[in-house]
């Protein structure tokens, strides 16, 4: 977990430091896998008719607060259903994948970034 947190935040001071003008950024790999990570664990897509949602790729990210106490987030994604063809998440009319968007806030403490939250319907934890 260590190591995770530590590269998460050489990512995202990588990420930070790019550029003045912050509007479409990539997000960096570390940066992209605890997104996804957190996503999976905790998403809920389509008003709760896709209960195992996964990123399948990151279309575009925006850093909307970087600050000394956190880094804050607005990401663009595809997602999918991680269930299978005969799962109830996949109906004749909801196939359970789209674009959707979501803010993402990492915390910064000890020198490092942990992902501490993001918008939208989420599972029970």
């Amino acid at each position: 977990m260590r190591f995770r947190s530590l590269s998460v935040a050489l990512a995202v001071v990588a990420l930070a430091a790019c550029t003045a003008d912050r509007a479409a950024e990539p997000v960096t790999p570390p940066v992209d896998a605890a997104i996804k990570a957190y996503y999976s664990d905790r998403a809920l897509e389509e008003n709760a008719f896709c209960t195992t949602p996964y990123i399948d790729r990151i279309t575009q990210s925006r850093v909307v607060e970087d600050n000394d106490r956190q880094l804050v987030l607005d990401v663009r994604y595809f997602f999918r259903s991680q269930a299978g063809p005969s799962s109830d998440d996949i109906t004749m009319f909801n196939r359970c994948e789209g674009f959707a968007s979501r803010t993402f806030t990492f915390d910064r403490s000890g020198g490092g970034l942990s992902l501490a939250g993001m918008t939208g319907d989420q599972r029970q934890q």
